[in-house]
């Protein structure tokens, strides 16, 4: 092992020997030619903003007051269908976490193929598949090991 590190340190000592500037300090970044850091400040230009409508134009930013916010469903509205199962049992009450909303709202669940129904609170799911409360599924008369296929409306 002591053979390794004169040959290492020659080996270091001749690379730095043939840096054209800094030696090996400029190898590692670490050279005196480095530009230096500047920080922008309020005098710092900044490119002119297109007008919006402009192909290739920036897009502006928009206050929370200015962004449209997404309507709420109307009361009775099929909001869509999907396949749902038994949800948390532990979870109390009637409700059924959907990917169809994207805040807590009253709604109606139908079964198509039984025409039971149940008004429950429709719960966003975060994209997964639906998945019902044990007292709704109850309330709908499915096997709590049922793929049942629902409709989901808003409202009652």
């Amino acid at each position: 092992m002591r053979k390794f590190v004169p040959i290492a340190l020659g080996a270091a000592l001749a690379v730095s020997g043939c840096m054209p500037t800094g030696g090996i300090g400029t190898l590692f970044g670490r050279g005196d030619d480095a530009p230096p850091v500047v920080q922008a400040g309020p005098e710092t230009p900044r490119p002119e903003a297109r007008p919006e409508g402009v192909p290739g134009a920036p897009l502006s930013v928009l206050s929370d007051a200015a962004v449209p916010q997404a309507a709420a469903p109307v009361a009775g509205a099929l909001l869509g269908r999907e396949q749902a199962t038994l949800g948390a049992p532990t979870d109390p009450g009637l409700w059924l976490m959907t990917q169809h909303v994207t805040a807590p709202i009253p709604g109606r669940v139908v079964v198509p193929a039984t025409g039971q129904a149940a008004l429950m609170e429709l719960r966003p799911s975060g994209g997964t598949g639906g998945r019902l409360s044990l007292a709704a599924m109850q309330a709908l008369g499915l096997p709590l090991t049922a793929l049942a296929e629902v409709e989901v409306y808003a409202g009652g």
